[in-house]
C-alpha cells in the first residue's frame, strides 16, 4: 500500500466538502465512518501551504507505525477554515478529548468530574 501524499488528503477532503450541507449530520458521518481522520486548511506559513492536524484516529496511527506489516485502516479528510476550527473538531470528534493535541482532559473550564 502506498503512502498518503499530501495531494491525497486534499482530494479527500475537496470530496467531502462537496457533502457538507452547512448542518452536523454529514460532518458527523463522514468522522464516524473513518478510522482516521486528517484535518487539512490553507496556511502560508507551513511549506507546502497547508496546515494539517489528526483530527481522529491517533491511536490508529500510532499502532501503524510501530507495526512491520501492511496496515489498512479507513481514512479520510476534512477541510477546515483554519488551525482553530481543526482543534474544535478534535475536541468535539477525537479520541479522548483531544489528548493527540497534548491538551489536558480536564483544563478546568468543565466543572469537577462526576465518579
Amino acid at each position: 500500500m502506498r503512502q498518503m501524499t499530501l495531494s491525497d488528503l486534499i482530494t479527500l477532503a475537496d470530496s467531502n466538502h462537496d457533502l457538507m450541507d452547512g448542518t452536523m449530520g454529514p460532518l458527523r458521518s463522514v468522522i464516524t465512518s473513518h478510522d482516521v481522520v486528517i484535518g487539512i486548511w490553507p496556511d502560508r506559513a507551513q511549506p507546502e501551504g497547508w496546515g494539517t492536524r489528526v483530527l481522529k484516529g491517533l491511536p490508529v496511527i500510532q499502532e501503524a507505525a510501530g507495526s512491520v506489516a501492511d496496515y489498512q485502516c479507513r481514512l479520510t479528510a476534512i477541510r477546515c477554515e483554519s488551525a482553530s476550527q481543526a482543534h474544535g473538531l478534535a475536541l468535539v470528534f477525537g479520541d479522548q478529548n483531544d489528548h493527540s493535541a497534548g491538551v489536558p482532559v480536564d483544563d478546568g473550564r468543565s466543572g469537577p468530574r462526576e465518579a
